[in-house]
């Protein structure tokens, strides 16, 4: 099986600094020179936001004043590295942001990503999905039915889980999603049919690090694995 992630995202909230726009940029300047460009929404107000992007690389990072987000696709492998771009980085900017005497506290972590893997050539995407996973003919429902997806949410105190998954029939499932991907033609051959997986997790948690997101990573992975061994 080999699992291809269009797109993933890692988002850190904490309590907003309604000051941000003043001091933001003091912070991003110096990592100007690394990035291809910066762009700057909502310039000059409470939510002013830095996009530092590096699409050629396949990421971005997002700063603003209530959240601090890194988007990458490809293999996790490349950011669950300890020298990755996402560890090095984006944390180093984020504990710029904690130290200010403006920062209040870190609220929750949040992981969303989407994962594909192609059935073997003989298989047809939604015939295969619906007789291992259902345990009836969605046929006897509708005749025409033309998709299917099964949906998993929890809600617990300590935070909340969403899994979506369902057969896979192209790039067009993946610009359905609630995140799109930074630059689709750098994931290679993804015009098959197989399993698609939309995965969302929030943890409230006052305390975030690399290793919060080596663990997001983990449980989606995880999830994916499971739900392949249905198929």
């Amino acid at each position: 099986m080999d699992v291809v992630i269009p797109v993933f995202q890692f988002e850190i909230r904490y309590s907003r600094i309604l000051n941000f726009s003043q001091i933001g940029r003091t912070i991003i300047a110096p990592y100007g020179k690394l990035t291809e460009n910066i762009n700057v929404d909502k310039q000059n107000t409470v939510e002013e936001t830095y996009f530092l992007n590096f699409e050629e690389e396949g990421y971005l990072m997002m700063f603003s004043w209530d959240r601090a987000v890194f988007k990458g696709q490809g293999s996790l492998d490349t950011y669950l590295q300890r020298n990755s771009p996402l560890s090095t980085l984006f944390f180093d900017i984020f504990k710029y942001i904690t130290q200010l005497k403006e920062f209040g506290k870190i609220t929750r972590s949040l992981f969303y990503g989407v994962s594909v893997a192609q059935y073997s050539q003989k298989k047809n995407a939604l015939e295969t999905y619906a007789k291992n996973i259902l345990t009836f003919d969605p046929a006897e429902l509708d005749n025409n039915f033309d998709d299917i997806a099964v949906i998993i949410e929890s809600n617990t105190e300590s935070g909340s889980k969403s899994i979506t998954f369902g057969p896979y029939f192209g790039p067009d499932d993946i610009f359905k999603r609630l995140v799109k991907p930074i630059n689709i033609n750098a994931l290679g051959d993804i015009s098959f049919e197989g399993l698609i997986l939309e995965y969302k997790r929030v943890k409230i948690e006052s305390h975030v690090n690399f290793d919060t997101f080596i663990q997001h990573c983990t449980e989606f992975q995880q999830t994916f694995k499971s739900i392949w061994k249905k198929q």
